[in-house]
Order: structure tokens, then sequence, then C-alpha cells
């Protein structure tokens, strides 16, 4: 069973999806989304494709 998942959204439906990537983490898997996971100055391509 995986336990990464990518969360991709729309702008305007971020709550959602952060609602959605907090109870997966809870759940014990690995989301990734993006205002989560990039920081300042990072290379957003190249982590998005990374994630």
């Amino acid at each position: 069973m995986f336990k990464e998942v990518f969360i991709s959204h729309a702008r305007e439906d971020y709550e959602t999806a952060e609602k959605i990537y907090d109870y997966l983490e809870q759940k014990g898997y690995l989301p990734w989304l993006d205002k989560k996971k990039l920081k300042v100055g990072m290379q957003w391509e190249y982590e998005i494709k990374k994630g």
C-alpha cells in the first residue's frame, strides 16, 4: 500500500484540500500539499515534480 499522497487542487478549493491533508496525516499517510510543503526560496517546479 502506498503512503504518499499528492493533493492537487484549485486555489478556491484550498480549505478543502487542507482538511484532506490533515485527515490523511492523522491516518498515517504522508500527504503533500503545496502551501504546507513549499518554503520561501525553494524551486517550486522541482519540488512539485518531486512531490
